[in-house]
């Protein structure tokens, strides 16, 4: 579906929130202030050789992973600053958690000592949109894992941690 009434606060910031388009990467990067060298390209590079090769950076699952080599990229300006940004107030991912205890975990896999952490950050990706009771039921799930856990001084397994 192309249009919904839900997609207008996207569509607003797409045509006045100082979002940035260019058919190659490198055009993208100029447009966006990025210095000459900058990692945009590296990144992209190293992704799709993962995906090539069967994995990705992201540890996508493999029905999500695409090679991201078709012209045409955008930028797409989430800053606070912006009025037409539409989920400033809504993170979306960005930690990684230990997936039975809610427990912040490090790149190495080290946990983070008392940091739990709960809601949209930490799980829920929706594919859709994101006003919906599944929202609730992402954040009350994962805010009873984390209380729970922290209350109990329950720490990520150490076959997960490792």
């Amino acid at each position: 579906e192309m249009f919904s009434w839900l997609g207008i606060p996207f569509w607003l910031n797409m045509m006045f929130g100082g979002n940035r388009h260019g058919r190659t990467l490198d055009e993208l990067a100029r447009k966006c202030g990025m210095p000459m060298g900058n990692k945009l390209t590296a990144t992209i590079a190293a992704y799709n050789e993962g995906v090539a090769n069967g994995a990705d950076a992201y540890d996508k699952r493999p029905e999500n992973r695409a090679l991201l080599d078709k012209p045409g990229w955008f930028a797409i300006n989430m800053a606070f600053r912006n009025k037409w940004n539409c989920t400033s107030g809504m993170p979306y991912g960005g930690l990684k958690v230990d997936e039975d205890s809610g427990a912040v975990i490090r790149d190495d896999g080290s946990p983070v000592p008392g940091l739990f952490a709960c809601g949209r950050c930490t799980v829920g990706m929706s594919s859709k949109t994101t006003f919906s009771g599944l929202s609730i039921g992402d954040t009350v799930f994962s805010g009873r894992r984390a209380a729970r856990s922290a209350v109990l001084g329950q720490a990520p397994s150490p076959a997960k941690a490792a």
